[in-house]
């Protein structure tokens, strides 16, 4: 339950109004009869959070990094040829699709425009 003091009587009373606002009680403070401000407790910080939970749960190839002469040859070479190594060989008929939906968005009724796909 919220008690209302006035200015005079918190500054008054302070002490023991904050061990009040311990206990768990709000104490409003108001300025004649016009609440201006609250003492609460405040709550316990947190505990910082610990790094380093996840130790082992997480593996890396010692090669992730690496790559082939010839992937990075065909990367430097504007990329389709080692893209479409990757994915297939739709790949070029994927990008130019999405790039068409990108190019402008859907229409209302959510049919993409320029024959692009949605």
């Amino acid at each position: 339950m919220d008690d209302q003091v006035t200015v005079h009587e918190a500054k008054t009373n302070l002490s023991k109004l904050l061990a009040r606002v311990e206990q768990g009680e709000e104490i409003v403070i108001a300025r004649g009869s016009k609440p201006v401000a609250k003492l609460v407790r405040v709550e316990a910080a947190k505990e910082p959070r610990k790094l380093g939970g996840d130790e082992g749960l997480v593996w890396m190839a010692d090669d992730f990094d690496t790559y082939w002469d010839d992937d990075i040859e065909m990367i430097a070479n504007g990329g389709d040829d080692f893209l479409e190594k990757m994915t297939g060989s739709n790949w070029a008929r994927a990008a130019e699709e999405r790039a068409l939906y990108h190019a402008e968005p859907p229409k209302p009724n959510g049919e993409p425009r320029n024959g692009g796909v949605a």
